[in-house]
Order: structure tokens, then C-alpha cells, then sequence
């Protein structure tokens, strides 16, 4: 079952899986850093956009 959601950084509305350990995100390579910097931004998950840095 996927939940809608609303990213904590750019207020865009996505589509999680995680409840059901298959989630698009667990397929996205992000480096330590960017991880280290989004954990700072939001407590909840995040845009295939702000996850990744793209445009």
C-alpha cells in the first residue's frame, strides 16, 4: 500500500511505499552527504526531486 505524502522541502506531493518495503526510494543511490544534509531539512521522507538533488 503506498501513502500519498507531501515533501518537507518543496511542499511537492509524491507517492511512498515504504510501509510495504518497496518503496522507489530504496533504488536511488544518494552519497553520505546529501543524506547527512536532508536529514537536517526533513524528519519524514522526501521528493524523488529533493532526494536526489534534481532538477
Amino acid at each position: 500500500m503506498t501513502r500519498t505524502k507531501r515533501c518537507e522541502i518543496c511542499g511537492e506531493m509524491f507517492e511512498c511505499g515504504l510501509e510495504d518495503g518497496d518503496c522507489w526510494c530504496g533504488s536511488v543511490f544518494v552519497p553520505p552527504e546529501r543524506l547527512e544534509l536532508l536529514s537536517r531539512l526533513a524528519k519524514d521522507c522526501v521528493c524523488r526531486k529533493c532526494l536526489t538533488g534534481g532538477d
